[in-house]
């Protein structure tokens, strides 16, 4: 299993530029080295998605019940 940790530092560095060819770059670099049965959980993170598509559930989360959380 990979390091939830790998996939915050993915999120910071695609947060740090806003070139297109870099962030299919550090994106295709993440995938490649996890294993083929996370790549959909990881890519649904990435897209702000924790559940697949045909799910209807949503997370209702507020961002001050998630600061909390992170405090």
């Amino acid at each position: 299993m990979s390091l939830f940790l790998d996939l915050a530092t993915l999120g910071e560095q695609l947060a740090a530029t806003k070139k297109k060819l870099e962030h299919s770059a550090l994106i295709g670099a993440y995938l490649k080295q996890i294993a083929p049965d996370e790549i959909a959980p990881a890519s649904r993170l990435l897209i702000g998605r924790i559940f697949p598509e045909s799910d209807s559930r949503i997370v209702n989360i507020s961002g001050t019940a998630l600061n909390r959380v992170l405090a």
